[in-house]
């Protein structure tokens, strides 16, 4: 398996130790591409490898908004500086976390910026 079928390969089975030529990848992600290639083993050793195919999962509409980071602090660190950390939530709501939004306040209620 390679995410771009290029480079990075990765074996899913080095041996499924069957003649059953089906094989699923599960679980993935939705929107999830990945490239397989496939090669026969025998007594011998690996045989030649088959073409390069790829699939994408499907997209799934019950994708929804990650939970709440938990465990933050906010720490002063000098005269001009404080330090935040976190703790990821534990739900992605399906999709995997790419940032943080970091909002701040004067008086914790009103004036987020």
């Amino acid at each position: 398996m390679s995410p771009s079928g290029t480079f990075g390969w990765t074996d899913l089975e080095s041996n499924t130790g069957s003649t059953i030529t089906s094989y699923s990848d599960s679980p993935l992600r939705p929107n999830t591409v990945r490239h397989y290639r496939v090669s026969p083993l025998n007594a011998t050793g690996a045989g030649a490898v088959s073409d390069v195919v790829n699939a994408t999962t499907e997209s799934d509409d019950i994708v929804t908004v990650p939970d709440a980071p938990t465990g933050l602090t906010a720490t002063a660190t000098g005269t001009t500086r404080i330090s935040l950390s976190w703790i990821a939530p534990l739900a992605d709501g399906g999709a995997e976390i790419t940032g943080y939004r970091i909002e701040g306040s004067f008086d914790g209620i009103s004036g987020w910026i």
